[in-house]
This record gives C-alpha cells, sequence and structure tokens, in this order.
C-alpha cells in the first residue's frame, strides 16, 4: 500500500492546482458522487492525496501501522483493513455531513460538496486495527490515546476530514477485533 500511495504521490506531484482541483472533482468523494453512486472513485480516491504529490509524513502515517498490522496479522488482514477503512468511511462521511448539514450545521453545509481524496482514513483504520491487536488493557488505553489525538486533531483539520478520521478508526477497531478473535481460535501449528 506505501508503494501505491508513493507512485500516486510522484504522479501528481506536478500538478498545477488547477489540474489537481479537477481530479479531486473527478474522483473524489461528495454529496454528488454519492447520489450519482459514482463508487468506482472510491479506490482510486484512496491513493491521490488532497493536494499534489504526497508528504512524507503520510508516508510514515500508512507505512509503520502497515508494518505493525501486517506483522500482527497477516498480509491480507492488514490490506483488508487499509482499503475497507477508507472505502467505508468515505461514503460514510458524506452521509454524515449530509446530516449535519440538513440540521443546519454550517460548516458541514460547506464541505458537503468538496470533493475528498487520501489515506488517512485508511491509516487511521490501520492504526486502531493494529491496537486492537493488542491485549485488553493496552488495547484500552491505545484506543484512548488514538480517539484522544484524533479528537484534538479536529481543531487543526476540517470536519470532513476529522468525520473521516474517525470512521476509518472505527471501522479499523471492528475488524482488528475480528482479527484478534480469529487469531486466536487458530490452531497453532508445530513442527514435529
Amino acid at each position: 500500500m506505501l508503494g501505491i500511495v508513493l507512485v500516486f504521490g510522484v504522479l501528481t506531484a506536478n500538478n498545477e492546482l488547477a489540474t489537481h482541483d479537477r481530479l479531486m472533482d473527478n474522483i473524489g468523494m461528495n454529496l454528488s458522487s454519492l447520489k450519482h453512486f459514482r463508487f468506482w472513485t472510491v479506490p482510486l480516491a484512496t491513493f491521490v492525496q488532497a493536494s499534489p504529490g504526497v508528504a512524507w509524513t503520510m508516508l510514515l502515517l500508512v507505512g509503520l501501522p502497515m508494518i505493525a498490522l501486517e506483522f500482527m496479522a497477516g498480509s491480507w488482514r492488514a490490506l483488508i483493513t487499509f482499503l475497507l477503512s477508507d472505502w467505508l468511511s468515505a461514503p460514510l462521511t458524506v452521509l454524515v455531513l449530509w446530516g449535519l448539514s440538513g440540521l443546519g450545521n454550517p460548516v458541514a453545509s460547506r464541505v458537503l460538496n468538496d470533493p475528498d481524496t487520501g489515506s488517512s482514513a485508511a491509516a487511521h483504520g490501520v492504526i486502531a486495527a493494529a491496537i486492537m491487536m493488542l491485549p485488553p488493557k493496552l488495547a484500552a488505553i491505545g484506543m484512548t490515546i488514538l480517539v484522544g489525538i484524533t479528537i484534538i486533531a479536529i481543531s487543526f483539520f476540517r470536519l470532513d476530514t476529522s468525520l473521516a478520521h474517525f470512521l476509518g478508526i472505527a471501522v479499523g477497531a471492528v475488524l482488528g477485533a475480528i482479527w484478534n478473535r480469529q487469531l486466536r481460535r487458530e490452531p497453532a501449528y508445530h513442527a514435529t
């Protein structure tokens, strides 16, 4: 996943802002995408960041948790967690924004039609899944810290980004709990 994020970062690094905005309009998830069932764009939107290129911090945010989760749960579980954390959180974020907008929230109304892309919700989901693989007390502490940091980050990020992060965490936490339960049930194989 890190390689794919990096490739898309290199491919978009030289985009002018107007070009990148058109790309975002074409593949980003927003109310129009949701209403017209343009879900085919979500897989692309996972890897194209909101601004041209990719920041080294995003590479760390994707890379380190993916390595940890792959070590703890296996490659295919890490892959599924990464993808589903983004693919489920993208339309859910728009639905929540739509609901908040209907309730009169001016910030939600303002960002509802802005197309959203990027890997951060997926990365948050992977972090949450890895935390859920820890022993219960450490998982509780880890989730408290992750949610606390995400709450503090609300002051730095837009509402849609913050919602996507929280929803990514929720998806990742559920998947991490499932992976943890599956792995505890699998018999240990010993060479004799």
